[in-house]
């Protein structure tokens, strides 16, 4: 049995694990054939270019995403030395208290 890892946005189908490792070139015919027939592309090398270009623009912006996260774990990591930090069981209560007014709206 295989497990479903993305839903072709082509059609309907769920492309599998198991299909897109026996046959990468079938699912990806497919896939270049949808795009083509949109009108946006005219041959695979057109949407794997535009495929590459998002990746790469994704990736960017997850590089950034990771470092700005540092840049706040940083942060929070010092004013935890300083004693600015929250009890768990503060939070736990707040977030708790904020659940109860939104359900009670």
């Amino acid at each position: 049995m295989s497990i479903a890892i993305f839903t072709n946005a082509f059609s309907d189908e769920l492309v599998t694990a198991t299909e897109l490792n026996r046959q990468p070139g079938k699912v990806l015919d497919k896939a270049y054939q949808a795009q083509i027939a949109t009108g946006r592309y005219t041959n695979p090398e057109d949407v794997i270019s535009k495929a590459l270009k998002l990746l790469l623009e994704w990736d960017k912006g997850y590089q950034n995403w990771v470092e700005e996260t540092r840049e706040k774990v940083d942060v929070a990591i010092d004013q935890l030395d300083r004693g600015e930090g929250i009890e768990g069981e503060v939070v736990i209560a707040q977030l708790r208290a904020k659940l109860a007014f939104i359900k009670n709206k």
